[in-house]
């Protein structure tokens, strides 16, 4: 169809037909469009001039003055002439600033074996270096561009040195910088496969084909841009782990680096699980001795058990499991029981709750909830990750307070959210043979999400002691309770090591993990490399030292852990320490009498206020059981405040001053008294000191009764003070607090102690506790 427009301008007629009135599914379809320029007679079309649509867009297109490509947008031009380089060679063009970012795969680990001479984690240690190193490869490569060209935007070499270093950024996964930093690595833990990611501002003709294919020269020839930077920073960290005594313990190896071409990826944040590898030796199991003999001579046999000198070519999967059959029978269940044991640490999968109901429905038991998440096992499933990864789905998180390194103090807590992380997997991965030894040992897995300073080590610890019938097989139940604080075994350093890093999400948008710059490291595998150089580490001395280690174990540090365990699940006071007439305890001072007589008159009257949500979460429930209820009034918590502290009204006033002004008045007039005595002072180290206390008057008080708190610290908007005051009032027997472990009695004994950074629990009691704890938030 042709149409006719008597309008004078082209453009004009085009967007007049364009913006017409006409709607879209009543316009005629128009291939091309005739402009009369003046009075058309009769039959004359010559004068009609017809543009075709395609001729317009042709004529729309932009074309490159110098190699003359068509683009079809100015944008496409500019991004055009900023990376291609015959055509940007005018010093004068802008060139198009874009962030580059890489990943690098490194391998690190000791030299020593004395890991407490290492003043910060190797982790770190290699962080560090690598950046450094990288910075200077970088130096190198832009020197050697501005040189051969000045097309950078005229920009000088320390210009755009400049550009790139300020706009550095790294990411590692196993250095905790967008986390809690209780979830960094441990110091004396090496690392095969550890993901860095760095980022910088830079020229975008600087990684070409992503990264692949441009070289140096700007020829055919030269180096690979990928490999270069390998090279190159292998150099560079070979040099700087030799300036220093320090860094002359350390050995790290860029294993791979890739080009990140599209997508936003995070070495730290994108990361889903970590999987960790312990060494841990045959000879440690029962039956250590003959296990290790049998499995030498099985393995001289076997072609499935993979030998560390001859890594097999063909394999598909980093990850693949060597723990196969043997041909054999072993002469003792001991490896089999030590197997069960690891997956009793395990995180189980949560079922839906359509296969819960299912489930509750075969087993047709009272004892079965169907609305609750762990009704169908044999511990209480408190928390839950819901994580979309396949089969890694809603699983348990559990609380590994007890296994975290002490000197975490406070921030190890089980009421702190970074303490419960998801175990995936607890196995053993395969066995083999100790490089020029005579011994094998058995590499174990450990997966998760996340893994807290000293836990892997401690989940070795723990297992093997159950593997020697030193601790009962329940242990890990109780150790991953919330409630219970208890110690667990550490295992030996020197022997744990970060075998890889997972990305789920990310896994099918990269190809990092392949090692296809083949650097020397990784003409076998990575692991295999660091394994071999773990062991080689290890002499006589260390052989010693963790035969004493195993001695230790039996007859000290297992036997401490038992009675922890009976305290926890069924501490009873006997008839020697428990006095059954109230009256026969010591009576009360008599500054305490007002106070105690009206907290009695509140339990009397049964107007106990309600426990805050966030504090019930840390009181084991207490109290008479009436058809599986626990009766409120007879244990709880609130807190009051010091109306004369409180005068500018920084806080609002709570419900107890409103309810309770006579119990506000004697408490905080009790306080004055206490200040002016010598009160005890709980250090970190469990011991305690006499002070003379200036405390002043405290702008809050906690009131408790009955309240057995489970381990926890302080928070809320009081996080900031530095000590806290308690005293415990009425007549029962037990109820300590015990801070960091060590027990201290509060039956009328003020105690200071830093509630804020010090974990703290109420011991087992029997009669009537109440407890006052005066602190003062940072206002």
């Amino acid at each position: 169809m042709k149409v006719l427009f008597f309008i004078c301008g082209v453009q004009a007629t085009i967007s007049a037909f364009q913006n017409s009135v006409i709607p879209t599914f009543e316009r005629p379809s128009v291939n091309s469009i005739c402009i009369v320029t003046g009075a058309l007679s009769a039959g004359n079309s010559d004068e009609c001039v017809n543009l075709n649509t395609n001729e317009r867009i042709q004529q729309q297109q932009h074309e490159c003055k110098f190699c003359s490509q068509i683009f079809s947008s100015r944008n496409a031009l500019f991004r055009h002439i900023s990376i291609c380089s015959s055509c940007s060679n005018d010093d004068n063009l802008p060139v198009r600033q874009v962030r580059h970012a890489l990943v690098f795969k490194i391998g690190y680990f000791a030299r020593t074996n004395d890991h407490g001479s290492l003043n910060r984690p190797e982790a770190e240690t290699a962080g560090l270096k690598l950046e450094f190193a990288v910075k200077k490869t970088l130096s190198e490569y832009i020197i050697n561009v501005t040189q051969k060209s000045s097309k950078d935007g005229g920009s000088s070499t320390d210009g755009i040195l400049s550009s790139v270093l300020d706009s550095f950024r790294m990411a590692q996964s196993s250095v905790a910088m967008q986390r809690h930093d209780i979830l960094s690595q441990e110091t004396g833990c090496a690392a095969a496969g550890d993901i860095v990611t760095i980022s910088f501002l830079g020229s975008a003709s600087w990684f070409q084909n992503d990264g692949k294919g441009y070289n140096l020269s700007g020829g055919s020839g030269g180096y690979d841009l990928l490999a270069f930077l390998a090279q190159k920073t292998n150099h560079y960290l070979e040099e700087e782990t030799g300036n220093d005594d320090y860094s002359k313990t350390m050995e790290i190896r860029v294993v791979d680096v890739e080009y990140l071409a599209k997508g936003q990826f995070h070495a730290e944040k994108s990361a889903t699980q970590r999987i960790y590898h312990y060494l841990l030796p045959l000879k440690w199991l029962k039956d250590g001795e003959e296990l290790q003999k049998w499995w030498l001579l099985e393995n001289e046999h076997s072609v499935a058990i993979e030998n560390e000198n001859h890594i097999l070519q063909n394999r598909t999967k980093e990850d693949i499991d060597s723990f196969v059959s043997f041909k054999t029978v072993p002469p003792s269940n001991s490896l089999k029981r030590f197997r069960n044991t690891l997956k009793n640490a395990e995180s189980v999968s949560i079922p839906n709750r359509r296969v819960r109901r299912s489930m509750f429905l075969q087993n047709q038991s009272e004892s079965h909830d169907p609305s609750s998440i762990g009704s169908t096992f044999s511990r209480e499933i408190k928390k839950v990750q819901a994580r979309k990864l396949g089969t890694l789905v809603n699983r348990e998180r559990r609380a590994w307070h007890n296994f975290a390194d002490p000197s975490l103090k406070g921030k190890a807590s089980p009421n702190h959210e970074p303490i419960w992380r998801v175990l995936d997997r607890a196995r053993i991965h395969h066995l083999m043979k100790v490089p020029h030894k005579n011994e094998a040992v058995a590499v174990l897995e450990f997966r998760g999400d996340a893994f807290i300073p000293q836990q892997v080590r401690r989940l070795v610890g723990t297992a093997l002691a159950v593997n020697r019938g030193w601790l009962p097989e329940n242990v890990f139940d109780l150790a991953t309770s919330a409630d219970t604080v208890m110690n667990t075994v550490l295992a030996p350093a020197g022997r744990l090591y970060l075998n890889r890093i997972r990305f789920h999400t990310d896994e099918g948008g990269i190809d990092m993990l392949k090692c296809n710059t083949q650097l020397d490291l990784t003409r076998n595998s990575p692991s295999a490399w660091l394994r071999n150089q773990l062991l080689s580490n290890k002499d006589v001395r260390d052989n010693i030292m963790e035969e004493a280690w195993l001695k230790e174990v039996e007859s000290d540090s297992a036997p401490h852990i038992i009675l922890q365990m009976n305290k926890a699940t069924g501490y009873s006071f006997t008839s020697d320490n428990f006095v059954d007439d109230a009256l026969d305890l010591p009576a009360p001072p008599k500054q305490y009498l007002q106070v105690l007589g009206l907290l009695r008159e509140i339990v009397k009257t049964r107007t106990w206020p309600d426990t805050s949500t966030a504090r019930s979460k840390i009181i084991l429930k207490h109290g008479d059981d009436q058809g599986g209820e626990v009766v409120q009034e007879k244990f709880g918590s609130f807190t009051i405040a010091n109306p004369n502290v409180l005068k500018n009204g920084v806080f609002d006033l709570p419900i107890g001053n409103r309810h309770f002004p006579d119990l506000v008045e004697a408490v905080f007039e009790l306080e004055l008294m206490i200040a002016s005595q010598i009160v005890k002072r709980a250090n970190i180290d469990g011991s305690t000191e006499l002070q003379e206390i200036d405390r002043g008057s405290s702008s809050h008080c906690a009131v408790n009764f009955n309240a057995q708190f489970t381990p926890h610290v302080d928070s809320g908007r009081g996080l900031g003070q530095s000590l806290s005051m308690i005293i415990g009032l009425g007549d029962y027997n037990g109820g300590e607090i015990i801070v960091e472990g060590a027990p201290y009695p509060i039956r009328y004994q003020p105690l200071e102690f830093d509630g804020w950074r010090l974990r703290h629990w109420t011991n087992q009691y029997e009669g009537e506790r109440f407890s006052l704890v005066f602190f003062t938030p940072d206002m």
